[in-house]
């Protein structure tokens, strides 16, 4: 009897286990589907506002240079550092060697591919070091990635040829190391110190005020070795071999200690109010006061109660990241922010989210936090925006803050526009067309774009290198457009240092607030013997001749245009923290008595 039950009940117990596996596998399938769900909606919406930014074609030109051999500039025989981002440089140069796309779709993909990498290396990371040691059954909702996937800068700057995507990448990949060693903390294993630290060296590549988050990451990363002084120094000298070695590069081949867009954008001095105005303008826009208090309190409720089972290694890590986010913050706001809505705050909004990327939801109140979340995050998603932009001659405005994919999709007149081809419409390439076209026929000439046609050509200084030289504002549509023969000389200072070097008298519009004006550019570039147009003062055009060979400001132009010997190597090592902090007077006239000690 007893071996009959025994057989009747056989195949169920059998059974059982399979039933069950099935049903972890399930569990485990909803699990990953919802984990995705920020990842897929953020490369959703990053396709669908492809684009290219006026900024975007500047990179691409230096990667144009790059490849026919002038070098890491944006100027042939100017050395001048007008891309903030040798990482992206670097990377869309090797891609367009390897791949037959388009230059333009390379950046597209590359950085919507970097901007979801980014985020799905934050989600697992997370995952896995809350999960680490902790049997059972588990859930997680993607909560922090999902904040930072449906904000739409987000999706703007996903491509535009900016290196944002890049960004999110070697941020996210940092947080994925992270979570890794401490997810092995216990039992001592994981990504191995030197390696994680090498990574981290990338930062300051990626951008330079990533310093900041590099040394954090460091820190962060002793946190779960041994405290050894061996295993510290080799951590420490591992994460100081690449940025050590790009400045050296930097000081030695372009005469200065930072990017010169820094020193354009006068990126270390204060401009609080314009910088609270833009940090409002991103927060007040998504109300992302709202998700980002919700989601740091419950990591501190979290943190508390010790939902980690890595115990003091996460919390110390997770509250180091989320400090290293709020001081990054804090710079950019200190320099004022950008014009572009968002740009700059993108990266420590991401990174203040990485520690709640993922969130172990267990209790009510958990759930409730969870709702807002998502509640607020629909209501970003569809109906959170800035304003609409109908007048595109707004740009003169200093201080606005604005939209700047809405702004040069108006200007193109495309949905999408990615490449050159797309930006027909404007008169930016049509003028850049006409630059190279007059290159192609040998002509020599100084383009002044800001005069009268009548006044806009004049001949060039003889010996010049390049055949033509374009003094314009907005240089990326143009300079691309006009081809790596072409000189394009930036008005407001990013790819020209003689311009990024002036005094601010007042401070404006972040980017734009320095401007050369023709005096300077006719100095410099116009045959001497040619007349000057009738309405730019002669004495000015004068003067600045005069103080262009004087003092610093000479020593500033030959460093970046002298031959690169061995001996202008080491001229330019020297003298490249001096002429970083180099300033002269914008009025001709007045540098010209302060350089050369005289009144012209």
């Amino acid at each position: 009897m007893v071996a009959e039950i025994a057989d009747e009940h056989r195949p169920i117990l059998t059974a059982q286990p399979e039933h069950d596996r099935a049903r972890v596998l399930g569990r485990r399938v909803v699990q990953l589907v919802i984990l995705l769900v920020p990842i897929v909606f953020l490369a959703y919406m990053g396709w669908q506002r492809r684009w290219t930014a006026d900024d975007g074609f500047i990179n691409l030109r230096i990667v144009r240079q790059i490849l026919a051999g002038n070098g890491p500039v944006f100027n042939i025989g100017d050395r001048v550092e007008a891309g903030t981002s040798p990482a992206w440089l670097g990377l869309l140069a090797v891609l367009d060697v390897l791949t037959p796309v388009r230059l333009e779709w390379i950046a597209v993909f590359a950085g919507l591919g970097a901007t979801v990498g980014g985020l799905a290396f934050a989600i697992f990371g997370t995952r896995d070091a809350l999960a680490a040691g902790r049997p059972g059954r588990c859930t997680f909702l993607p909560l922090g990635a999902l904040v930072y996937a449906v904000v739409p800068p987000a999706w703007d700057f996903a491509t535009s040829g900016l290196e944002t995507g890049l960004s999110l990448l070697w941020l996210g990949v940092m947080w994925w190391l992270l979570c890794r060693r401490v997810a092995a903390v216990e039992r001592r294993g994981g990504p191995p110190p030197v390696v994680v630290a090498i990574v981290a060296g990338i930062g300051p590549l990626v951008r330079p005020d990533f310093l900041l988050f590099t040394v954090f990451f460091v820190v962060a990363l002793l946190v779960t070795c041994e405290r050894r002084p061996r295993v510290v120094i080799g951590v420490v000298a591992s994460a100081l071999v690449l940025p050590v070695a790009a400045e050296l590069f930097r000081m030695a081949y372009f005469a200065s200690i930072v990017p010169n867009t820094a020193v354009a954008k006068e990126a270390t001095r204060s401009y609080w109010n314009q910088g609270w105005r833009y940090l409002e303008n991103f927060s007040g826009i998504y109300y992302l006061y709202v998700p980002v208090t919700v989601l740091l309190i419950l990591l501190a409720l979290g943190l508390r109660r010790g939902e980690s089972p890595t115990g003091v290694a996460f919390r110390r890590v997770a509250w180091l990241v989320v400090a290293a986010a709020v001081l990054q913050a804090a710079y950019v706001t200190r320099v004022g922010g950008d014009f572009m809505s968002g740009r700059m705050l993108l990266p420590a909004l991401f990174v203040v989210l990485l520690p709640v990327a993922v969130v172990r939801v267990t209790e009510w109140v958990q759930w409730v936090a969870a709702g807002i979340v998502v509640v607020w995050a629909f209501g970003c998603a569809i109906s959170f925006r800035p304003d609409a932009i109908v007048d595109f001659d707004f740009v003169a405005e200093n201080n606005r803050v604005i939209d700047e994919r809405a702004y040069w999709v108006g200007a193109a007149g495309s949905t999408n526009p990615v490449t050159i081809d797309d930006y027909s419409a404007s008169v930016l390439v049509g003028d850049g067309r006409y630059a190279a076209e007059l290159a192609r026929r040998g002509e020599r000439v100084l383009i002044l774009t800001a005069l009268p046609e009548a006044d806009r050509l004049m001949p060039i200084r003889p010996g010049s290198t390049v055949p033509v030289v374009a003094d314009v504002g907005p240089m990326g549509l143009y300079a691309y457009s006009a081809g790596t023969d072409v000189s394009v000389v930036d008005t407001f200072g990013l790819s020209d240092s003689t311009a990024s070097h002036q005094f601010v008298p007042v401070r404006g519009r972040p980017g734009h607030e320095k401007y050369r004006g023709a005096p300077w550019v006719i100095a410099e570039y116009a045959d001497p013997a040619a007349p000057i147009p009738p309405m730019i003062p002669a004495d000015q055009v004068l003067a600045a001749r005069r103080a262009l060979d004087c003092a610093e400001l000479a020593d500033l132009r030959g460093s970046q245009q002298a031959t690169l010997s061995v001996r202008q190597i080491l001229h330019n090592v020297i003298g490249s923290y001096g002429l970083t902090k180099f300033r002269y007077a914008p009025d001709p006239i007045t540098a010209e008595r302060e350089l050369c000690g005289q009144s012209g």
